[in-house]
């Protein structure tokens, strides 16, 4: 509850959407959250919106998109 209720912000770069890139982890469990990057930093943000709704605590993070940036 208190992770949630903490200040911050998720910046994705709109850009980040290589599905091959080398240091990207591929497991089941990470390629359950998306293809690339930016799918799962989105896929981060709304799970957490929602465990946070489930659980009546604000949610206290903003998620910003870098345009141009990967």
């Amino acid at each position: 509850r208190r992770y949630f209720g903490r200040s911050l912000v998720i910046l994705l770069g709109d850009q980040d959407t290589d599905p091959l890139a080398p240091d990207l982890p591929r497991g089941d469990a990470a390629m359950a959250q998306g293809p690339h990057r930016l799918a799962r930093g989105h896929w981060h943000f709304e799970h957490c919106t929602a465990r946070a709704r489930e659980l009546g605590v604000p949610l206290s993070w903003r998620l910003e998109i870098v345009p141009g940036a990967s």
